[in-house]
This record gives structure tokens, sequence and C-alpha cells, in this order.
């Protein structure tokens, strides 16, 4: 029972991204102030010159073409602006609500002993403070559309085991976009267009659903 319910706990990032389409993480506990910048203030930080070099040196081992741990890839602009299966990883202009910067900054990533020098984590954030809102959309494109094509295989195969066929806890069926606009005992499970108000991304985002145990 606990691997499935591991099975279970790591589609329940997908959902999130999927019902809400952006879905930023956030990092707990004391945290290190920012490293500062070492005489580079005035030289403008790219992604191609300053950051890249950095990400495939010490993370495209498992966040690259070949391997996508977490569905993340770091080896190019594309792929750092999608994000991974959790969601967004980068938000331009803030560094300190940015995923990405907030795993260097705390020594969280890369594993290990393979931490990064303080004045690359100053690149990472001197890099993420530049970036604006439109440039990003220009250099990456829009954002790919989320349907319900893409959600339902991830309720079907992660969470009907308790809101499907056999076993319809707390009056809820998870297998099609209607069941989910009909709901269960607590109400509709998604609201069309209001993902903050979608009881749905509540359970996931507040860890509560799927179980972990």
């Amino acid at each position: 029972m606990r691997g499935l319910a591991r099975v279970i706990w790591t589609g329940a990032a997908v959902c999130v991204a999927g019902v809400a389409v952006l879905a930023t993480g956030q990092t707990t506990g004391q945290t290190k102030a920012p490293p500062a910048a070492t005489g580079t203030a005035a030289k403008t930080v790219t992604f191609e010159s300053d950051v890249q070099p950095i990400l495939t040196a010490k993370c495209t081992g498992c966040h690259g073409t070949d391997t996508r741990i977490k569905e993340m890839n770091l080896s190019t602009l594309d792929g750092v602006m999608k994000g991974s299966e959790s969601g967004s990883v980068v938000t331009p202009g803030k560094p300190d609500e940015s995923r990405l910067y907030q795993m260097v900054r705390d020594g969280k990533m890369p594993p290990g002993k393979t931490h990064l020098a303080d004045d690359q984590v100053a690149a990472i954030r001197s890099w993420i403070e530049s970036l604006a809102a439109t440039s990003v959309t220009a250099a990456v494109g829009p954002p790919e559309e989320v349907t319900e094509h893409d959600i339902i295989p991830v309720m079907l195969l992660r969470c009907t085991v308790c809101h499907g066929p056999r076993r319809q806890e707390a009056g809820l069926d998870l297998r099609t976009r209607a069941s989910m606009l009909k709901g269960g005992k607590s109400g509709p499970a998604m609201v069309p267009g209001h993902p903050e108000q979608s009881l749905i991304l509540k359970r996931i985002q507040a860890g509560e659903m799927p179980p972990k145990k």
C-alpha cells in the first residue's frame, strides 16, 4: 500500500499543474540571505552566457534532455520557463518567489555537496531579476493549452482508486469532467475558470490529497 500511495502522491503535482495551469512551489523554514553580487553589477546577465553554462554543468545530469526528473529540463531557456511537473520554477522579476532560485540559494539543489558557488547563485538571481514577462513570452512562445484530455488520464491513474468505479469516497467520482463538476458531499470538485476556488486544487495544494500513506 505504501508503494501505491507513493505513486499516487507523485501524480498530485501533475494534477495541480493541469487544474491551475501554473503552480508555484514554496520552500519553508530558515533561508540564507541572498549572496551579494561580486563586482558585476553593471554587467547585463543573460541566460545564454551566464546561466545556461551553470545549469549545464551542475543540473542537467538530472534535469536535461535525456533525464528529466520531475519532468524538468534545464538545458534550454524554453525548458527552464516551462518548469516542472509541479509548475513554474521561475517567476520573472521575482527571484525569491522562483523555485529554481530558492533551491540553489538554500543549498537543496544540486544534491549532496555539489552546491553552487555564491557567484553562480548571484548570477541566477540577477538573471531572474532582469526578466520581463513580455520578453520571456517572446522568447519561449505562448503557454501550451491544457485541456480535459490532459487531465482525465492523470485522474484515472492517480485518483480513481478512491474516487472511481468501485469506490467513491465522499460521493466523489473523478473519472469525467461532468462528474467533477457534479462533485460530492462537499460540493463541486472544480469551478470552471476559477482554479483558486476549486476544491480539488485546494486539497492537492494543501497536501491532503492524494493521501501520503
